[in-house]
């Protein structure tokens, strides 16, 4: 008896040993995607790109640092890289309406307007609020090849 009770115990012990590691990890992760937040904020790209470079290298599976990296190099006009970090964010969570929607114009701008205009509809279908000119523009742009 006395032999499970101590079992159990170290079990529990490396669970919150593990939680605790993957906490401290997130946090520290997250005080680099701060700062890269403020630098995107000052238009200062390369410094916000390092930043999110360091939260992602800490927290791997940090979806919003790879949506806001994403951002950065779509800023510098790096529409690949912008939108591997956003299939990234994806990836991580479907459910990240903010990816989808950067991503769709990140496409557009690389005319890639059938995968843009499905980005728009799983952002749309997420809630998230699209700007009536793209949609214009992008329905239009469609309308057009067609």
């Amino acid at each position: 008896m006395k032999r499970h009770k101590y079992w159990v115990i170290g079990v529990a012990i490396v669970v919150l040993a593990i939680v605790a590691y993957y906490f401290l990890g997130f946090v520290r992760g997250a005080k680099y995607y701060n700062r890269g937040t403020v630098h995107i904020a000052k238009g200062e790209y390369d410094k916000a790109i390092a930043c999110f470079d360091k939260a992602i290298a800490i927290a791997a599976d940090f979806p919003e640092a790879y949506c806001n990296r994403g951002t950065a190099y779509y800023q510098k006009g790096e529409c690949d890289l912008a939108i591997a970090d956003f299939d990234r964010a994806v990836e991580l969570d479907p459910d990240c309406a903010e990816a989808y929607y950067n991503r769709a114009v990140a496409r557009y701008d690389k005319g890639e307007y059938d995968k843009a205009r499905a980005d728009v509809k799983n952002a749309q279908s997420l809630g998230h609020q699209i700007p009536p000119e793209l949609l214009k523009a992008l329905d239009e742009t469609l309308e057009r090849k067609k």
